[in-house]
């Protein structure tokens, strides 16, 4: 049987819960996907049953299905999730500093296909359809199994990084619809930035670190690391999991961890987002719909609580707070009086390499061994590939679930030593003694 989820229910938090957090961090990283970690059962993913469905001329297929045109191959009609390093060898090292295809507006919109969702291969490249291992990048997997990671968190714009930056920052890139109007500027749709430079802020992170460590962190701060730690291809992912774990280990080694909340996020199109707090302690799953707008919210609603006045924002789109999550059902504060303060322990992050100059050079040594850009492991497209089970690149485990269910899992209720589970389209109830690895129902 497929591994299940402990469902935990979450109770809706009161306001004066969120007065135990002082200070709020939002990191963000560049362009990544949420397969970054997604094979890590259960967070929603290839095992899931659910995946949407579309039409083609021929048959029904589901969106893991991605469709494969004779220019790409003659060898298949589909392409599956792959490994990207299935091949091992150098490609172990290769894959660091390559990337898929381009995430602008316009090709993400293509990729999309009017929601069909299965242009991917055509449309980006046939490496977007790849994704990595924990060996691979262990660092993320072992801080977002350390707290809570959501598995239905999505990008607020499907465009480039900077549309999602100012989503991120503002709440609203300025579309038709929203509360701005025309004269305003116009919507942010692109990487064109303000004249001169990027409309990105950046920090000086030495100094951040610091802050951190005392307990005097500002009570909203916000995180845009160098380009080199960044993650964006060709930066390389081992180089962003080394800033993240200092950024991590500066929070909660810090004075103030037991009243701090970091999210980590990115600006890919489905993306990961985690967040280290001693209410999101313990590995869980936390599975409402969001994107960015909900971090604006949850600062929003936690000033309110500290008795600021005037806190909520008029530039974000009704719809947006209409369809987010707030992100509050994320936190146990109902157990705030004795919140869980351990401190895991991480894995090893590898150093980033430097020039003689101090300027970090990993992206340029590896363009450097294996081309610019460098040569990517060939898609396996045939027979192996087209009839494997999705459901197979899938790591085995459980995870406590936090916030309102969502479609295509396992729930299992467990009490005094026995347990009682629903699977999908089940028309009943499994009751059985309870197991230690939560399985066998």
């Amino acid at each position: 049987m497929r591994p299940i989820l402990i469902f935990i229910h979450a109770a809706i938090v009161s306001a004066g819960s969120l007065e135990d957090i002082k200070h709020v961090v939002l990191f963000m990283q560049e362009n990544r996907a949420f397969d970054y970690i997604s094979i890590l059962e259960p967070w929603l993913v290839f095992a899931d049953s659910p995946t949407l469905m579309f039409k083609s001329m021929q048959m029904a297929k589901n969106t893991f299905q991605q469709k494969v045109t004779p220019d790409i191959s003659t060898e298949a009609e589909t392409l599956l999730p792959y490994y990207i390093n299935y091949l091992g060898g150098n490609w172990t090292e290769s894959t660091q500093c390559t990337g898929a295809g381009q995430n602008s507006l316009q090709n993400n919109q293509a990729c999309l296909n009017n929601d069909l969702n299965n242009l991917w291969a055509v449309n980006n490249s046939p490496t977007s359809w790849a994704h990595f291992r924990r060996q691979d990048v262990p660092v993320h997997f072992s801080i977002a199994e350390a707290w809570t990671v959501a598995d239905m968190y999505q990008e607020s714009v499907i465009a480039a990084t900077e549309p999602n930056r100012v989503a991120w920052m503002s709440g609203s890139v300025n579309c038709p619809g929203g509360p701005q109007t025309p004269d305003q500027g116009g919507a942010v749709l692109d990487n064109d930035g303000t004249p001169g430079g990027s409309i990105t802020p950046r920090v000086e992170l030495t100094d951040k670190s610091k802050d951190a460590e005392a307990g005097i962190l500002p009570q909203v701060s916000w995180i845009v690391g160098p380009a080199e730690l960044s993650e964006h291809v060709p930066y390389l992912p081992r180089d962003g999991a080394w800033l993240q774990k200092k950024v991590v280990n500066a929070v909660v080694h810090g004075a103030a961890y037991n009243s701090t909340v970091l999210m980590i996020s990115y600006d890919g199109f489905r993306v990961p987002f985690y967040i280290i707090s001693p209410w999101t302690r313990g590995g869980n799953v936390f599975t409402e719909m969001a994107d960015h707008n909900p971090q604006i919210i949850f600062v929003e609603q936690w000033l309110e609580a500290l008795g600021h006045k005037g806190a909520t924002t008029d530039q974000m789109p009704v719809w947006r707070r209409q369809h987010m999550s707030t992100l509050l059902n994320a936190f146990d504060f109902d157990h705030a009086s004795k919140p869980d303060y351990s401190i895991p322990n991480l894995v090893s992050a590898m150093t980033p390499s430097e020039d003689a100059d101090g300027n970090w050079d990993a992206s340029s040594i590896c363009q450097g061994k294996y081309g610019e850009p460098p040569t990517k492991p060939p898609a396996p497209f045939g027979p192996e590939n087209e009839n494997s089970n999705p459901s197979e690149l899938s790591e085995e485990g459980s995870k406590s679930v936090r916030g309102y269910m969502t479609e295509g899992r396992y729930l299992v209720f467990e009490m005094n030593g026995y347990a009682v589970t629903a699977g999908p389209n089940a028309t009943g109830v499994t009751g059985t003694e309870a197991t230690s690895d939560h399985r066998n129902f």
